[in-house]
Parts: structure tokens; sequence; C-alpha cells
């Protein structure tokens, strides 16, 4: 009950996703609590654990004659006894909470061709010396390492946020430490590379994304870090949905995961305002070559491709989008505050990269179309056959 959204609403900032099992004992903590914060709005009794249902009210459980479905009766509870009421209808197996990971892998789960990743080696390659962010490790650890090593700093100076500087001083100290927690290189070899892996934090951060932005020129106040959204689903009917990708997108996929509502979360690595456009930024730690050379466009749209990443920036747009309406009402326009995603593969940036019109290594843009994205809103809003009509 701990990881459902009430469970969330009950514990708040207490509860994160490593919290583990919650106790009964604490679980009366949380509502004594809660209880006494309501100004007597609320009141708590714990039930004799002593009542046994089955016992007092044996056969609760009726099977139809169809063995799939189970009916839960009213019962009459003596007057002056305390129960809990019992379930009396079906309720839906579509509802359930997805996100982007969910949805890929029950694609891949439903159509195993589409797991074929080119560019990613399953297993870490071997240790070597060199100091390189082409040859430092691979793989999950190693990509959470490096999405820690820039969400740890303020983008603009390039101090550590206020939280670890405290602690640690400097980025090189809080990227040791993070590097021995997740055991990425020798022990013997911590020093150098966290000197190397700050140093190389701070070239990423000037480098140029496009004419003379960088990561670097932002202030505090134009950037979101790790913005989560929760947004409902009255429905997500996958057919209507890959009609609509095959109108609007590029490329010929066709979706393979269930159709269900309910609701859809996630965390955008990083929102940005530039001027009045809003930007979706996603950090991607892929390694796809030992030299910036081979994060040219072409790569980086085989690599998006490949890990249905375009999936990814469509569900954060529409994030975005509902998160703008919600916040700008009536002065919300897509078109105006909308600059579309940019993903960073991090591995690939390069600060002395000259800006032309084709976009520097390491860099792809993408921006949805305003007709789809709202036309995706209304469907899974349930609002798409009104509006046709």
């Amino acid at each position: 009950w701990w990881q459902t959204a009430f469970g969330r609403l009950l514990l708040g900032e207490s509860w994160h996703p490593g919290s583990g099992k919650v106790e009964a004992g604490e679980l009366i903590e949380v509502l004594e609590a809660l209880s006494a914060e309501s100004e007597g709005h609320i009141s708590l009794t714990v039930l004799d654990e002593s009542l046994n249902a089955s016992e007092q009210w044996p056969g609760v459980l009726a099977a139809s004659d169809d063995a799939s479905q189970k009916t839960l009766p009213s019962i009459a509870v003596a007057t002056g006894e305390m129960a809990a009421r019992y379930l009396g209808r079906l309720w839906s197996q579509q509802w359930r909470v997805e996100s982007f990971t969910s949805l890929h892998k029950s694609h891949i789960h439903h159509f195993p061709e589409a797991e074929h990743p080119a560019h990613e080696s399953l297993d870490p390659p071997a240790y070597t010396a060199e100091l390189s962010i082409h040859r430092f490790p691979r793989g999950a650890a190693a990509g959470t390492f490096l999405h820690q090593l820039f969400e740890s700093i303020e983008l603009g100076s390039g101090a550590l946020i206020d939280r670890l500087q405290k602690r640690y001083g400097h980025l090189e100290n809080y990227a040791a430490e993070q590097l021995r927690r997740y055991q990425l290189v020798p022990l013997d070899k911590v020093d150098e590379w966290s000197r190397f892996l700050s140093e190389w934090c701070h070239e990423v951060r000037r480098a140029r994304l496009w004419k003379d932005f960088s990561l670097a020129t932002l202030a505090p106040e134009d950037y979101l870090v790790e913005l989560g959204f929760d947004f409902s689903v009255e429905q997500w009917p996958v057919d209507e949905f890959n009609r609509l990708w095959a109108e609007y997108m590029p490329g010929n996929t066709h979706w393979h995961f269930e159709s269900f509502e309910g609701l859809v979360t996630g965390a955008i690595d990083l929102v940005l305002r530039i001027g009045q456009r809003y930007f979706i930024a996603d950090y991607k730690s892929n390694y796809l070559g030992d030299s910036i050379l081979h994060y040219h466009p072409q790569a980086l749209e085989e690599a998006m491709q490949e890990h249905a990443y375009p999936l990814q920036y469509v569900i954060y747009t529409l994030a975005l989008h509902r998160f703008l309406k919600q916040r700008l009402r009536d002065h919300y326009d897509y078109d105006r505050h909308v600059g579309g995603a940019v993903y960073l593969f991090l591995r690939g940036l390069n600060p002395e990269a000259e800006i032309s019109d084709e976009a520097p290594p390491g860099v792809y843009f993408a921006r949805p179309e305003k007709d789809f994205i709202e036309a995706l809103d209304a469907l899974i809003s349930g609002k798409a056959e009104a509006m046709a009509q």
C-alpha cells in the first residue's frame, strides 16, 4: 500500500522509491499525526485484531457459474461490531500506472524484434586506465552516475547545489564518493577519475548547443531539475494511438503495448526556459563510439529509434503541455511556449565544436507538432469522439 498514490499522500516527504516496506506501527504513527493535525476533523480507531471475518461470515466469497467472475456480497454487521466493508463489484483490469520505460518494455515483450540496440553492450567494457569519457564504463550504473553529476550542480556557476556543497565543498569530492558507491573504477583510480570527470562536467556545461546557448548560460530561475509528473489517462487505446503516430511521426514504428487507463508517471531531467519558450532536455549516456565523430546526426537518429526515445519525448511533451496549460492558463499557446525536446548525448558533446546550420555533435532536437499533441491529449482524456463530432 505504501507504493500507491494514497500511500505517498499519507507518507509525504518521508516516502521515496527506496523506502521499502512500511510496517503497521509506522502507519499508525502517521495516521495519529494526521489526526492530531486535523483539529478534530479526523478520528482514528484501531480495530480489534482478534476479529476474524472468515469465521464470523463463512462463505463470504461466492463464485458464480463463471469461475472468472466472483462477487463479494454485502454483509449485515451486527449492531456495535466494526468491520471493513466488502467490495461488491469488479474493478477494471486495464487501470494501471505506466511510464515510458514500462510501455517500452511492454512493446518489446509483445514484439521482441523491437529489441535491437546496436551500440550498447550488455556487459560493461574491460576497465582501461585511459582518462576519456569514451573509455568511462558503460551501463545502467554509469548512466545513473553521470545523471547525478549534472543534477548535483548549479548549471550556471558549476558549483554544487546548496544541500551538497555543505557536505562535499566541490564537485570533485562528490564525484569521488559516487564513484566509490557505484564501484565504477578501481579504488586507487578514484581520485584521478573524479578530477577528470569534474572538469569534463564543466566542459559539457560550456558546450554550445545552438548559436550562443549553453547550459552554462542558464540562470537558476530558468530551469527545473527532475520535474516529476503524474498525469491522468481516461483511456489510451493503442490502435487509435498508432493511427495518430503514423500520421504525425516519422518512421514506421507500430506500438504493441496494451491499451490502458490510469496514470502516466515520469520525471523530466531538465525543463529549460529560453525567452518565452520551454524546452525538455534529457541527458543520455549512450556509448556510440570512441570519439565525437561517432555522434553525428545520422548516428543520433539511429540511437533515438533503437531505444524508442521518440515515444519518450512525446510523453514528456504531453506532460509539459498539460503543465503549462495549468500554470499559464488562458495565456498558454503551444506554438509560442513549447520549444521542443533536446537530447544531450553526453559522451559526444564538445565545447570546441563549431555551430553551423547543422546541430553540433551529441545534440538531437525534435518538436512534435501542435496538432499531434492536442489530438493525443484529447484521445487520452476521452474527448476525441466529442471533438470529432
